[in-house]
């Protein structure tokens, strides 16, 4: 594979040289007008599908068709990932989920029975999602240099944090002039914008080619699950953020319970709670870009404590301004807990397995959160929502010490993993790794 021309010009120099760099900063900016589009059918979806059919299951059903590619297709795009050229593939993705999404507001606009088409197209937008994320979390060590790994991750969470922060607002204030079904336009518009700006890069971003003979898709899936296996620290960091994930799935339907239900605050009340808690993620992952890609497994474990002991106490908070710089200071530890975990798991990926490690811990963490879902509803229509983010809280904190007394996590640093062929990373333990 062509090395990254600028990584070596570069070492040494601030993490902020990073946004100078051309191809990096392309692919930054169409993933942050990518992130606000999603922002805004995230708002407008739903809402969408509610007026149109009155139906709480159909929107059950859409959210189920937009989860269930993680799961199904998760481990062989990330194979593809790792095979084809990584450029192209985000362009493609993101062009094909521009002309899909935009069927929606033309049958909305037409009058055409739009949730007939929300059903068919949902499915194959979020097949592409997810050919599209295993390509862009594979480029990441090539578009910002494996010693600059921490600083490129951090960069993409805050930008796609920030879209969070405007897409809502801005999906409001569309949605009350023009509708639901037209919102959802901008999305479209946003994924043509992430592959064009895909297109400005220059560098290559193919995987490097296999050695030996051709291997079956299959043997490729493999390669990715034994490498994760066999790399003791690696499989510890994603067992570690999958339970987070476990615990903290049901957050955004707890959160709205207790700020609407349990504390009687109206829409406006909720959606500036979630904007300063988005914008403590933006704190987070800018202060992250500073941050040396030192004492990464000790900084997840501290920032994911921090994060549970606030949902711990919140229902107790009776200021609502004291609760909002609460939401201030867990949006920016959640991303430090982030950051650190993609930057750990890169880090430990060779060159060649890029796209499989990052769907194999894909498909991990995403698998284990319908379970949380489950029981974090359960849960909220038993006890409401302060004390299901109460518990959610008191077991991160409990696991987090747990996983503390393991010198393997607690200990883990950026890591050095040489970009070897295809055929010379299979099969290898971690002992036969340079790590």
């Amino acid at each position: 594979m062509t090395a990254n021309p600028e990584t070596a010009a570069d070492r040494g120099k601030p993490q902020a040289g990073l946004l100078r760099d051309r191809d990096f900063t392309a692919v930054l900016v169409g993933q942050g007008v990518s992130a606000m589009g999603s922002a805004v059918t995230m708002v407008a979806m739903p809402l969408l599908v509610l007026l149109l059919t009155g139906s709480g299951l159909l929107m059950g059903i859409v959210g189920i068709l937009e989860t269930a590619p993680d799961l199904l297709i998760g481990l062989p795009a990330g194979a593809f990932a790792d095979r084809w050229d990584r450029r192209k593939v985000m362009i493609l993705a993101d062009a094909g989920r521009a002309v899909l999404t935009a069927l929606i507001p033309m049958a909305a606009i037409a009058g055409l029975p739009a949730v007939t088409v929300i059903l068919v197209v949902v499915a194959p937008i979020n097949v592409l999602r997810v050919l599209f994320s295993a390509a862009q979390n594979a480029s990441i060590p090539t578009l910002a240099g494996r010693d600059r790994l921490s600083a490129g991750a951090a960069y993409f969470e805050a930008v796609w944090a920030f879209g969070y922060v405007v897409g809502p607002a801005l999906a409001g204030l569309l949605i009350a002039v023009v509708g639901p079904g037209p919102t959802i336009a901008l999305d479209a518009f946003s994924f043509a914008f992430s592959a064009a700006s895909v297109l400005l890069v220059r560098r290559s971003l193919a995987p490097p080619p296999p050695a030996g003979t051709a291997r079956s898709m299959a043997t490729d899936v493999k390669d990715g699950l034994s490498y994760v296996w066999s790399h003791l620290p690696l499989r510890l960091t994603i067992a570690y953020y999958a339970v987070l994930s476990l615990f903290m799935a049901p957050f955004v339907p707890a959160f709205t319970y207790f700020l609407v239900r349990d504390r009687g605050m109206d829409a406006g009340g909720l959606g500036l709670m979630i904007s300063i808690f988005s914008s403590g993620m933006v704190v987070g992952a800018l202060v992250a870009t500073r941050l040396k890609p030192e004492n990464l497994g000790l900084r997840m474990v501290v920032a994911a404590i921090v994060t549970g002991a606030g949902l711990a106490v919140g229902r107790s908070v009776p200021s609502a301004v004291l609760l909002g710089l609460m939401g201030l200071v867990m949006g920016a530890a959640w991303t430090l807990v982030e950051v650190s975990y993609v930057t750990l798991r890169l880090s430990a990926s060779p060159e060649a397995l890029l796209g499989r490690i990052s769907t194999v811990a894909k498909t991990v963490t995403v698998g284990v959160q319908p379970v949380g879902m489950l029981a974090g509803g359960l849960l909220i229509d038993r006890v409401g929502g302060g004390t299901t983010l109460a518990a959610m809280g008191l077991l991160t904190v409990v696991v987090s010490i747990g996983f503390w007394a393991s010198g393997s996590l607690r200990n883990r640093q950026s890591e050095a993993v040489s970009a070897e062929p295809a055929g010379a990373v299979a099969g290898s333990t971690a002992g036969e790794v340079a790590l």
